[in-house]
């Protein structure tokens, strides 16, 4: 009993490296190098715990643009390994502001939507061991890399596509939620309250729930 940091699985996982900030810093640098190297970028901030006994403890390196012309870009790599999260994350203006910010995922949703962002090994897993870091961060990297042109070039489109991306989710959501209530509804023969929600998805019905909505609508009408 007592302190997390003593579990078998954690000690086992700082063992792979001496110091596992140390690799962190050294994976995460690598696969950015080409901000320094190409697109004038300098690293700003660097947060590398040594202890991995938190769950509030993340790591992160952020890289700054500033320019006197333009908003200010960043790009920041973070991980909370503990909490099995992990993020390449970039943006403009600073400090970031959601609105002025997006992710690796997002931006292959974007620009390269046939495309998938694959790792071979779990975040908790993979941390403390450079080879495996190095390999997760590679991948973000390289979609920032391959497909962050119009991120470098401060284009207002981008964000204009980011808030479009994000409205589509929400509705996407909004839709499930929906038709799982609707569902319900029908599975428990509450007809009214069926009508309602399977009316409220309009064109975006499939077959399906076009045929329970007429259905609902014969059984609430004897």
């Amino acid at each position: 009993p007592g302190d997390g940091c003593r579990s078998r699985s954690r000690l086992s996982l700082r063992e792979k490296m001496n110091n596992t900030a140390d690799a962190f810093v050294l994976a995460a640098r690598n696969a950015l190098s080409f901000l320094e190297n190409d697109r004038g970028f300098m690293l700003t901030e660097t947060i590398a715990p040594h202890e991995l006994c938190n769950n509030l403890l993340f790591y992160k390196v952020t890289y700054r643009k500033k320019s006197s012309r333009s908003p200010e870009l960043f790009v920041s790599l973070a991980t909370a390994p503990v909490r099995l999260e992990q993020d390449l994350e970039f943006g403009r203006g600073w400090p970031p502001k959601y609105h002025d910010t997006i992710n690796a995922i997002e931006l292959l949703a974007i620009e390269a939507p046939e495309e998938r962002l694959e790792f071979t090994s779990g975040v908790y897993d993979a941390f403390g061991d450079v080879q495996k870091m190095s390999e997760q961060y590679e991948a973000l990297a390289s979609v920032l890399r391959n497909h962050g042109g119009r991120f470098f070039a401060n284009d207002e489109s981008l964000w204009d596509s980011v808030r479009q991306l994000r409205k589509s989710r929400i509705q996407q959501l909004e839709y499930q939620e929906q038709s799982r209530l609707a569902e319900l509804a029908f599975k428990r023969n509450d007809w009214q309250h069926a009508i309602e929600l399977l009316d409220s998805l309009g064109e975006n019905r499939t077959k399906l729930q076009s045929a329970r909505l007429a259905y609902a609508r014969k059984r609430a009408a004897k």
